[in-house]
């Protein structure tokens, strides 16, 4: 599904945040919820297009015995159903949990170097608030020293 390959390089970009990651995984659904929506259109299309192929391929005297059973379109629009529920599903469950996302603009490298100006208060605090296990202000010192060891700076890529 070209959907689902699609959301996850949306997600696994540098640059989401909860906003936009909250907002592709609502159009992610929105578009699946679409497809569900459609499921009788696309296996009508199907079944036709068989019963077009049986009847070209299919000699005349065998036909009454080859006729496609209707209980089989029946059986594969509650399959496709099915599919879409449980894509539907596990993106829900999947991906509840965006505190990741906080953190990780917390730690965005190119950001260090102002935090020795400015410390963004409000990001520590969410991060905090999605991670309760960390201690707020042993964080903030951790981060303020990292941005001023000489030995770190080959790593945040600035001299």
């Amino acid at each position: 599904m070209p959907h689902i390959e699609i959301i996850f390089k949306q997600l696994q970009t540098i640059n989401t945040d909860l906003i936009k990651a909250k907002q592709e995984l609502k159009n992610f659904e929105n578009a699946m919820q679409k497809i569900r929506n459609e499921i009788d259109k696309i296996i009508d299309k199907i079944d036709s297009e068989l019963l077009e192929t049986e009847d070209e391929l299919v000699p005349q005297k065998r036909r009454r015995y080859a006729r496609y059973d209707r209980s089989v379109s029946i059986n594969r629009k509650i399959e496709a159903l099915e599919v879409c529920d449980s894509i539907i599903k596990q993106i829900k469950t999947r991906f509840t949990f965006t505190g990741h996302l906080i953190a990780a603009a917390l730690f965005m490298k190119e950001d260090f170097i102002e935090y020795q100006k400015y410390f963004p208060d409000q990001l520590l605090s969410d991060t905090v608030n999605a991670y309760q296990f960390i201690e707020k202000i042993v964080l903030k010192q951790n981060c303020k020293y990292f941005t001023k060891e000489k030995s770190c700076k080959p790593f945040l890529c600035y001299h």
